[in-house]
């Protein structure tokens, strides 16, 4: 057996304040809500408006990694999916700018295990699972191996203070100029990247919190 395992944990540069999370509407792709805690906070924040979505950065505290998140449009979250590629991100990370937003982020935890003995083979990792092609000597030139499987475990969870990978009612009053609000409150795409080299470390999309 073969384990690589990719471990992360990071606080928020600027942590949520608990007392004013409060169980908020996240609207699902099917068209049906339900209630969820939703975080909440009046900051200046990186954001974006692109074709048919919103992008927003979240630094984690010492400002190497941040979360990247794109929220595209009600109705448009396939058709902004089909688009993730490289470029689409770099278009995403050069057109952030720093504005004031009341910014709402839901508390979530993720967690998914795959079969990717089908999936790999798709993608062009072939060899590696013929017994006839396979070359593992590397690890043992006496036996002949050969994946028989393979399978991915992921875990990602936010809270107020921060992410980890591996019900208070707040009542507040706001005034007239309130900054805009920039609430994820429907499906959305996450990436949790360095900074410097825009290495992608986790990525995944939150459907149904």
């Amino acid at each position: 057996m073969l384990v690589n395992a990719l471990y992360f944990k990071g606080l928020w540069a600027l942590p949520f304040d608990p007392e004013l999370t409060s169980d908020r509407p996240f609207h699902l792709a099917d068209g049906t809500a339900r209630s969820i805690p939703m975080m909440r906070q009046n900051r200046p924040v990186d954001t974006m408006r692109g074709d048919g979505f919103q992008a927003l950065a979240l630094p984690y505290k010492g400002g190497a990694l941040r979360m990247l998140v794109v929220l595209p449009d009600a109705g448009r979250f396939g058709e902004i999916e089909a688009r993730l590629s490289g470029g689409f991100l770099d278009t995403v990370r050069r057109g952030l700018k720093n504005e004031s937003r009341i910014l709402m982020l839901p508390k979530f935890q993720l967690e998914q295990e795959l079969d990717l003995t089908e999936v790999l083979p798709a993608m062009g990792m072939i060899d590696a699972f013929n017994p006839d092609t396979a070359n593992f000597s590397g690890i043992n030139p006496q036996e002949q191996l050969v994946i028989g499987a393979a399978r991915h475990k992921a875990f990602i969870g936010t809270t107020e203070l921060g992410t980890e990978a591996a019900a208070a009612t707040g009542i507040g009053i706001e005034l007239v100029s309130a900054p805009p609000l920039l609430a994820l409150d429907r499906p959305f795409l996450f990436f949790i990247e360095d900074q410097e080299t825009k290495a992608v470390l986790f990525l995944g999309r939150l459907m149904n919190p």
